[in-house]
């Protein structure tokens, strides 16, 4: 079995052979990013400022439609870039706003961390955008 294994099998790949092996893997359904994250929202103990904030960039997610399958090709990723996000974009410059994102999206289960980079995707045209010359 284990010489088996050594030739055949991946890193956390099913073992070969067996009943695991042999189940199809069934995507889950894709769902608002912001319905993954807001019950993660109450559970920080930020202050008030932040929570509205917090709020605001739910909404915003949650106006743009943003699923976590927004990640998974090519052509959606196009199709993010054209999405605005301003409150979410001027917010990741606030330290205590961008940690409590950052909690609420590691808060996630591991089948729906494609959040993460579907909200890294129509972020980045504007952050590569923004004027630096006040950050340095």
């Amino acid at each position: 079995m284990a010489q088996n294994l050594i030739r055949q099998a991946e890193f956390g790949g099913a073992i070969p052979d067996t009943h695991a092996a042999k189940q199809a893997v069934v995507p889950s359904e894709p769902l608002l990013i912001a319905d993954l994250i807001a019950p993660h929202s109450g559970e920080l103990g930020v202050s008030a400022e932040v929570q509205g904030v917090l709020d605001g960039i739910l909404e915003e997610l949650r106006a743009n439609a943003l699923t976590d399958a927004s990640a998974r090709n090519v052509q959606s990723r196009s199709a993010l870039a054209s999405i605005s996000l301003p409150l979410t974009l001027q917010e990741l410059l606030n330290a205590e706003v961008w940690l409590a994102l950052e909690l609420m999206f590691g808060a996630l289960p591991p089948e729906r961390l494609a959040a993460v980079p579907a909200v890294s995707y129509a972020v980045a045209p504007d952050l590569t955008r923004a004027p630096v010359g006040g950050l340095l």
